[in-house]
């Protein structure tokens, strides 16, 4: 996979968090960045590749417990569209 923004230094989460904080000029992280769902999930402003240690389930494929991606295998995609018959096209792009 291609590397983006290879012209820029990896900077560190705690690096990241002193940025925050700075900006923020005394403001609470927690109250102004964290979010609270209905289900209290504390959802964050940003996540990285560290968040995503441990967590089994990103190795699972739809049908297969614990069916956090969905519980059928074979799911036909969405097809969001309309199809639209017309008889003269400039009167079709005028309207």
């Amino acid at each position: 996979m291609p590397q983006l923004f290879q012209e820029f230094a990896p900077i560190s989460t705690q690096k990241w968090e002193e940025i925050i904080k700075r900006d923020l000029k005394g403001s609470d992280y927690a109250k102004k960045l964290i979010t609270d769902t209905l289900e209290n999930i504390k959802i964050k402003p940003y996540y990285r590749t560290e968040n995503l240690k441990n967590l089994d389930y990103l190795d699972t494929v739809p049908g297969e417990f614990p069916y956090t991606r969905g519980v059928q295998k074979n799911i036909q995609p969405a097809k969001i569209r309309q199809n639209i018959k017309i008889d003269n096209i400039q009167e079709a792009n005028q309207k």
